[in-house]
């Protein structure tokens, strides 16, 4: 039995930490702990079901690498649309519209998924997702 239980952090650079803050807060997560100053400030935000950690950088990394999205679990289907359109009005640049893909042959069950993407303030991708049983 494995002794992980889950997500505790995913973590960004933000080239311009303020916009970065700015932008998942709007999106409605929540300050959660914040510690340093200027190119060395953090911030953890609260999504409901893990976190969040911002860290101010003065180095432009790529957005591309290891690091393929992060996804916001959001409660039903027409949320997505509602995350995703919330997105694009706070500053996030179109990636994939909202679409819900039937997963007949998902294993050890059929799910269908709603999901969306945007491109957050670094360029970083980011997913509004919702999954049922079918």
């Amino acid at each position: 039995m494995s002794k992980i239980n889950g997500i505790q952090h995913v973590a960004l650079k933000a080239s311009d930490f303020e916009k970065s803050k700015a932008f998942y807060t709007a999106l409605g997560l929540r300050p959660l702990v914040g510690w340093g100053e200027g190119k060395g400030e953090a911030l953890m935000l609260d999504t409901g079901c893990g976190v969040i950690e911002l860290f101010a950088t003065d180095t432009d990394f790529p957005a591309i690498g290891r690091f393929n999205h992060v996804a916001f679990n959001v409660a039903d289907p027409a949320d997505v649309k509602e995350m995703y359109d919330l997105a694009l009005s706070i500053g996030a640049k179109p990636q994939q519209e909202p679409q819900t893909i039937p997963l007949q042959n998902a294993r050890p069950y059929a799910i269908c998924i709603t999901c969306a993407f945007v491109y957050g303030p670094d360029g970083e991708s980011v997913e509004f997702f919702n999954m049922k049983n079918m």
